[in-house]
Formats: C-alpha cells, sequence, structure tokens
C-alpha cells in the first residue's frame, strides 16, 4: 500500500492488484478509490435519498472479458480480485441503489472454486433426530455435509400458526413490515407474476385457487421478526456458541412449484423448517466437482429441517404435497 492517505484510508493503487499480500488489508474506500482510478465511476445519492450510480456499461463488460480471458492463466487474481471490484462497483450503499444490476449468473462466473473433498464420500443426506449440539457440531454444522433433522419443531406453534392467511395479516399495506422494506430485503417470485411481496400476498381467491404459486422473502423487520419468533425458537441442535442470522427466510407455495436449481450468495450455512408440506430437495455438486461427488435427491416433510450450506451445494426444490409448504430458515455462524 501507499503511504499517502486520503481521509482515514491510505489510498490504493491499480498495481496493487497484482500485490497479493495488500489483500488481507483492502477495505471498501480502497476499492472505490481504484474504481475511480480506473475510469469506473459511482456517484453517491444524497443524503437521506437513494441514487442511481452512473455506472459505465462499457468499463463494467471490458473488465469482465479481462478476467474471463486470464482467468486460466492465474485463477486466484480472478476471483479475489474480480469478485472484489465488481461488488464494489454494483452493490448497492445505504442511500444508493446501482443502475446495471448484477445477474446472478455472472455471479457465478466469479465463484471461487471449491476443493471437492467436501463431497466425494457424500452419497445421501443424512436423516437424524435426538442428536446433541456437541454431535451435530462436530459432525454437520462445520462439515458442508447435508442432514435431516427431524424432531427440531416438536415444540413450535408455527406448525399451527403459519399459514397464506397469517402472512397476509402481519405483512398488511399498513404495517412496519412491508413499509420498512428495502433494496437490501429479497424477494422472490420465482416463476410466478409477482413483482413484490405486497402483490404476492394479497393475490385474488380464484388466482390462489387456479394456479399454482410459490415464491420467498426475506424479513428485515425487527418488529415483524419478533412476532415470528414468538412462533419458532432456535434449534435445540446447533452449537451453543454459535448464533443464528435476525433475517429470517420465508417460502410458501402450492404442488407443482419450486425454487430452481441455483447456489446462494450469502455468509454463512442455513437450516431451513417445513412447518407444513412437502417438498423434494434436489442437490448438486459444484460443476468442478461434477465428475468427483454425486447428484442426490431428499423428501423433506412437515416437522423436518434440513440443514445445508446453499453457499456451496447447488439445490432446486419442488413441493409435492396437496397442502400448503410453508418453510423458515436462518442462518448460522
Amino acid at each position: 500500500m501507499s503511504n499517502q492517505q486520503s481521509g482515514t484510508d491510505s489510498a490504493f493503487f491499480v498495481k496493487d492488484l497484482l500485490n497479493e499480500d495488500q489483500w488481507g488489508n483492502l477495505s471498501r474506500r480502497n476499492l472505490l478509490d481504484l474504481l475511480d482510478g480506473i475510469g469506473l465511476k459511482r456517484k453517491n445519492g444524497a443524503a437521506n435519498q437513494r441514487a442511481l450510480s452512473r455506472v459505465d456499461c462499457k468499463s463494467i463488460l471490458a473488465l469482465m472479458a479481462f478476467l474471463l480471458v486470464i482467468q486460466p492463466h492465474y485463477s486466484p487474481f480472478i476471483w479475489r480480485s474480480g469478485s472484489a471490484l465488481l461488488s464494489a462497483l454494483l452493490a448497492g450503499c445505504d442511500n444508493d441503489q446501482c443502475m446495471l444490476a448484477m445477474p446472478v449468473d455472472t455471479k457465478n462466473v466469479f465463484r471461487p472454486p471449491v476443493d471437492c473433498d467436501f463431497c466425494r464420500d457424500v452419497h445421501q443426506v443424512d436423516i437424524v433426530q435426538h442428536i446433541s449440539p456437541e454431535d451435530f457440531e462436530s459432525t454437520y454444522a462445520y462439515s458442508v455435509r447435508p442432514v435431516i433433522v427431524k424432531d427440531a419443531l416438536a415444540n413450535w406453534t408455527a406448525v399451527d400458526v403459519f399459514s397464506y392467511e397469517f402472512f397476509s395479516e402481519l405483512y398488511t399495506k399498513e404495517s412496519n413490515a412491508l413499509a420498512s422494506r428495502s433494496h437490501r430485503c429479497q424477494f422472490f417470485p420465482y416463476k410466478t407474476e409477482f413483482r413484490s411481496l405486497e402483490e404476492a400476498l394479497t393475490m385474488s381467491e380464484h388466482r390462489k385457487s387456479n394456479q399454482p404459486w410459490y415464491f420467498g422473502w426475506s424479513n428485515c423487520d425487527s418488529q415483524t421478526a419478533d412476532v415470528l419468533r414468538r412462533h419458532y425458537s432456535r434449534p435445540y441442535f446447533l452449537p451453543e456458541r454459535s448464533e443464528s442470522s435476525r433475517t429470517d427466510w420465508i417460502f410458501i407455495g402450492t404442488a407443482g412449484l419450486g425454487a430452481h436449481m441455483h447456489v446462494d450468495h450469502v455468509s454463512l450455512p442455513s437450516w431451513q423448517a417445513q412447518c407444513r408440506g412437502k417438498k423434494v430437495w434436489s442437490l448438486e455438486p459444484p460443476p468442478e466437482c461434477h465428475y468427483q461427488c454425486q447428484s442426490m435427491e431428499v423428501t423433506v416433510e412437515a416437522g423436518d429441517t434440513i440443514v445445508l450450506d446453499t453457499n456451496i451445494w447447488y439445490h432446486k426444490t419442488n413441493v409435492v404435497s396437496e397442502e400448503v409448504s410453508i418453510t423458515i430458515g436462518s442462518e448460522y455462524d
């Protein structure tokens, strides 16, 4: 790094990209300095307002093409510098959004390769119950080995309370739950026409009864989280030292639909509890492990909790029950 100062951070120059010793101390300010230095400009929003980031699309495409070309020759550089630069350029700040969104498939191009040792000996999804936090930690918690725990919902009122109507009443137009939603709160319409959570939770009875539907969302409102967590608790099998994310993920839908095959871009492994209905999960190893590891399929029934590192395992789901499927989950560290 240079000894010159820019505010509280040292300036960052293009030549520093080739110095691997610098990556451990790389800050967001450094990245923005670098982007300015190579002509990839951002425009910050005014205080308390959202502003569009003015992105030079030709520069983005040139950078992506350059990174793809050099990938076979210098793999560590491609995923560290490429992911860092593009994330800093395209990820929205608190008060601004990007004019050009990063497609999910493009993110997968810059996904770092994994060591296939994690899946070589995995031939099925284990099914356990009455497992202690110590045994869960030693075998499953951080091993990337998928598992279903059968008895984690035993004392949850969510299995009786959660329903489409419950969520419709919780997320009314006047509620904090919808009012506090921002670009950091995600909504997944999957193969439906819904453009927002509000649309999905106010569909007509005719639409709800005559066509399949499936969607999901993350809850970012603390008051709503408190309501949700009156009906479920931290899974008993998680290691005592681990903490769950404050973000709840909810997925709901009818037979015949589900999530497409994908890999997530979240920070931690996660658990998903099947409160109602039944889903088939299809798991695929990353492409680089295709010839070393095998695909798997497992049915997650009401009362089951599947634990999976969705950042590594490609996965898709399909609702197979006549009853509406309702799943809630979260990440853990």
